[in-house]
């Protein structure tokens, strides 16, 4: 199984949810102090943790912008 490659230095990621009550969502992940912080569509804030965003069966990274 290949695993998701998160970037040390990124902006935010774009993923796609696979499972749970945002299945299907595109996602906005970004970092902070705190953690990682996703926003679906919809608006609804989630913490999302790192060995759950390498794992392919559960998010679909769709784009990386890279940060300085």
């Amino acid at each position: 199984m290949k695993h998701n490659v998160i970037p040390r230095k990124f902006e935010c990621i774009i993923a796609e949810c696979m499972v749970g009550n945002a299945k299907g969502e595109r996602m906005r992940i970004t970092r902070d102090y705190n953690g990682l912080h996703g926003v679906d569509e919809n608006g609804q804030n989630w913490l999302v943790f790192p060995s759950h965003l390498r794992n392919p069966e559960l998010y679909k990274i769709i784009e990386v912008k890279k940060g300085a």
